[in-house]
Formats: C-alpha cells, sequence, structure tokens
C-alpha cells in the first residue's frame, strides 16, 4: 500500500477508522465480561484478575473517549 502524496509533496498516511477502534474495545470488552464470569464461576482467581484488569482498561478508553479531550 503506497502512501498518498499531498498538495506540498510530502506523504499522507491513510487515515484510520476511529468508529472501527471503538469497535473493537466494545467487543474485548464483552469478552472481558465472559471471561470474568468464567473466572467467578470456575473460581480462578487469574481468570478474574485478567477479565477484570481488561474490563477496567475498556471502560477507562470509553469514558476518555467520551469526556476527554479529542
Amino acid at each position: 500500500m503506497r502512501y498518498q502524496l499531498a498538495p506540498d509533496g510530502s506523504m499522507v498516511p491513510p487515515a484510520s477508522s476511529v468508529g472501527f477502534i471503538d469497535l473493537t474495545v466494545c467487543l474485548t470488552l464483552i469478552a472481558a465480561l465472559g471471561l470474568l464470569a468464567l473466572g467467578w464461576h470456575g473460581r480462578q482467581r487469574w481468570l478474574k484478575f485478567w477479565g477484570g484488569l481488561t474490563v477496567l482498561g475498556c471502560v477507562a478508553y470509553l469514558v476518555r473517549g467520551l469526556f476527554g479531550a479529542p
């Protein structure tokens, strides 16, 4: 894949889709909630830890995106 050239001759990187990133975070949040539930059901401390940590990370990303600076 080649970069496009801007009128001044510099290279323009391809645009990333913010919606795609948000979708990925939402799907990760759903998977993390599932891992957290499996950890509680199976009494697995490591699964609860990583599921909870992932939930916190996803929620922090979504809150920052909603209320933080762009």
